[in-house]
């Protein structure tokens, strides 16, 4: 019975597999941050550890036992870039809209199953005896060659967009990201970018001497899984810090917006609605109501507040509310309300909320405010007060 061999690389890719199984479980269920991004890092590590499973089966030659294993990760390779230029898109708060055009990016994925679907229809003896004694001709080394050549290729234009797009995020601004937020992630491509041209490096390198250079591999792609699973487990461990959850890009152009006239008939129709409707004082409000209102997708309203408006929507619709709280206290019928009460018809649902919201939007408290706002003469007499529970 052939004996498997269980080396310190074959542990290292199991490991890594089975770390990216945890990780995608994680991501997938957490509710944490942005949701979409969440969704396509989770598909975007499960396909790398799929291909780290297949290291390990390769090096410890479980092969022998699952032949129909054998290349099965070959067309992974090949989506894996689309992946990380999607999911920076999300990162930016541009989600990625899935229609027909979405195919062009899976174009290489799907040549290369046609290429592969003969290997894949071969019987398990069939695949075995390749695996074991591979085809030394030119023609198969070429098109290995080819293969490593778009693989590089397509990392190489894909990382490189993903990098411009969040070049272009630091320009413009992000308000609700430090720069460490977006630098990191230019780090990390421009470091998958060196991989990919250090593998088409030894591809041609393996293509011109005709020699196996596998051993090369194992460094790079140790670093390369290190460096995926990083992305990660910050998103687990730091997930305000991966995905800030409100993030404003403001002056740059995306493809596939609505037209800037259709953009200001909609926030000119969100304004009125606001001020006459005043959704707002309804404490339980939410990013589906006021776009229903609007006949819009939440989608689209999310993209209208953080780009157009440059606010995140706690804060686009508590702005209103603290306008409310201003103008019934400098109204003499409510004098006979507390401050808190005044607080709770006006939208907010606890006076920890208010103190905290009303501070950050006028720069001082709800007691400074009216005490601010007070003729001398009835400072002292006036009805309307700040009970101990606002302070």
């Amino acid at each position: 019975m052939t004996s498997l061999q269980f080396g310190p690389w074959a542990i290292l890719y199991a490991a890594a597999a089975l770390q990216g199984l945890f990780v995608a479980g994680v991501l997938l269920c957490t509710d944490r941050g942005n949701k979409q991004a969440n969704e396509l890092l989770a598909v975007l590590v499960l396909a790398f550890s799929w291909t780290r499973f297949m290291s390990f089966v390769n090096l410890s030659e479980l092969f022998r036992f699952w032949p129909h294993l054998i290349s099965s990760g070959a067309v992974l390779w090949f989506l894996l870039a689309p992946l990380y230029y999607f999911y920076v898109r999300a990162f930016l708060a541009q989600p990625v809209q899935w229609n027909f055009f979405s195919v062009v990016h899976a174009l290489p994925a799907l040549a290369i199953l046609i290429y592969m679907i003969p290997f894949y229809l071969l019987p398990a003896e069939a695949k075995l005896n390749l695996m074991l004694n591979p085809d030394p001709s030119e023609r198969t080394r070429l098109v290995m060659l080819v293969f490593s050549l778009v693989y590089g290729a397509q990392n190489i234009v894909y990382l490189g967009m993903s990098i411009k797009s969040l070049r272009l995020a630091s320009r413009a601004g992000a308000a609700a990201a430090k720069p460490a937020h977006l630098s990191w992630l230019r780090l990390l491509f421009t470091l998958m970018i060196l991989f990919a041209v250090f593998h088409v490096i030894v591809a041609s390198v393996e293509f011109w001497l005709n020699r196996d250079l596998v051993a090369m591999d194992y460094l790079p792609m140790a670093f390369f899984t290190v460096m995926v699973y990083a992305i990660a487990y910050l998103a687990m461990q730091q997930p305000e810090k991966l995905f800030p959850p409100h993030l404003r890009i403001k002056k740059m152009a995306w493809s596939g917006e609505p037209a800037l006239a259709e953009t200001d008939a909609v926030i000119r129709q969100l304004r009125k609605i606001m001020e006459n409707e005043k959704p707002y004082l309804d404490c339980n409000l939410k990013y589906s109501d006021l776009a229903a209102r609007l006949g819009i997708s939440v989608r689209h309203l999310s993209r209208i507040l953080n780009e157009e408006l440059g606010q995140s929507f706690n804060d686009f619709v508590n702005a209103y509310r603290i306008k409310e709280v201003q103008s019934q206290l400098l109204h003499k019928q409510n004098g006979e309300h507390t401050l808190l009460a005044i607080a709770l018809a006006a939208g907010f649902n606890s006076k920890t909320s208010f103190n905290r919201i009303f501070k950050s939007h006028t720069g001082m408290t709800p007691s400074q405010f009216l005490q601010a706002r007070r003729e001398p003469a009835t400072a002292e007499t006036s009805p309307v007060h700040s009970d101990s529970s606002a302070q």
